[in-house]
């Protein structure tokens, strides 16, 4: 994705890469499932987790693909 800065000659590269997320749909015991984010960073890719998932158990943080 390329982002132009109107007020700016500056071109910005911003690379989206894919984090996956472990997670639980009941917080003790239960079947893990895994879901894949595009994000830039880590805590993006948390975020976007969690904002999606609310009632998801995200189990620790995303790793990256």
């Amino acid at each position: 994705m390329l982002i132009i800065s109107e007020k700016s000659n500056f071109y910005y590269n911003f690379i989206m890469r894919t984090w996956e997320i472990r997670y639980r749909l009941v917080p003790f015991g239960g079947k893990y499932f895994f879901r894949r984010v595009e994000a830039k960073y880590q805590h993006d890719a948390n975020a976007i987790f969690d904002a999606e998932m609310p009632s998801a158990t995200r189990c620790g943080s995303a790793r990256p693909v």
